[in-house]
């Protein structure tokens, strides 16, 4: 329930409403056709009670053809429009309490051309309800019309495609026919570069083979020869290890006799160090004994 002044514009913002039920003084014929009526996303839509709604503000409501379900109750709509000429009559409330309920079934037309054809009862706005039928009836037709056009079109499109369809194939067969004995002819001469290229090629290939033989002769020679010189080459190599074996056997021979060389030298060294002390201690004994020593050491 809405007071009186209230304004309900800021309804036309919510393009996403799909359920409405309002009520009050507020909801006039004007209001329906400025704010109610331009809510075209609307799909259930409820209207009561409202003193001030009459049947001016059902024609408004004809503009919204989203409608499944319209509910109007307790308001100032004719007897004309109330539920009394539907088959789901429910009760009146007296002059100010007439109802009516639309709702969107296979068997029925849509919920607005219910409404419209509602309105055409009214007194007050059925002349108004009729203009507007008949406009929509004209539209009807034109779209009919238009749709029948369409079709034809179309067929004549299909019949057209058709025929052109048969001249493109029977074009279609005189042109295999020319290309078949062309095709005759065409293979024949094929056929024929074909032998004369086999034939090539076998020569090729024979002296491709022939090449293939004599490479792999020559292969075997160089590989012959390659052997030939590692054999050589293993013997050089024993042969020098031989003789490395025998220089190191005779570098073992002459270190053993430099080592005994070093101890003779060592030995001879050790006698001249006793020989020394010796002659100095005779040197410092007495002259005879010196003598003595000395004529020792002149005898033979």
């Amino acid at each position: 329930m809405v007071d009186a002044g209230v304004d309900l514009s800021p309804l036309l913002q919510l393009t996403a409403l799909r359920e409405l039920c309002v009520g009050g003084e507020v909801v006039t014929d004007d209001v329906t056709k400025e704010v109610l009526s331009q809510l075209s996303g609307l799909q259930r839509l409820g209207v009561f009670p409202a003193k001030q709604f009459t049947d001016r503000g059902l024609l408004a409501l004809t503009g919204l053809r989203q409608l499944t379900q319209l509910a109007v109750g307790r308001c100032c709509i004719s007897y004309g429009m109330s539920e009394r000429f539907s088959p789901h009559r429910t009760d009146s409330y007296g002059e100010y309490g007439r109802s009516l309920e639309l709702q969107q079934q296979d068997s029925l037309s849509p919920v607005w051309l219910q409404l419209l054809r509602r309105c055409v009862r009214s007194k007050s706005c059925g002349q108004l309800a009729l203009e507007q039928l008949a406009s929509e009836q004209q539209a009807l037709d034109l779209a009919s019309e238009q749709h029948a056009a369409e079709q034809a079109a179309e067929r004549s499109s299909e019949q057209s495609s058709e025929q052109a369809s048969e001249q493109a194939s029977e074009q279609a067969t005189e042109q295999a026919s020319d290309q078949s004995s062309e095709q005759h002819a065409s293979q024949a001469s094929e056929q024929q570069a074909s032998e004369q290229q086999s034939s090539e090629q076998s020569s090729e290939q024979s002296s491709q083979q022939q090449a293939s033989e004599q490479a792999l002769e020559l292969a075997s020679e160089q590989l012959a020869s390659e052997q030939l010189a590692s054999e050589q080459l293993t013997a050089l190599q024993a042969g020098s290890q031989a003789r490395l074996a025998g220089l190191e056997q005779q570098l073992a021979a002459a270190a053993v006799r430099a080592v005994d060389l070093c101890r003779q030298l060592a030995a001879a060294q050790v006698r001249a160090r006793d020989l020394k002390r010796r002659l100095a201690a005779a040197a410092a004994g007495p002259a005879a004994p010196c003598v003595q020593l000395a004529g020792r050491a002149a005898a033979p």
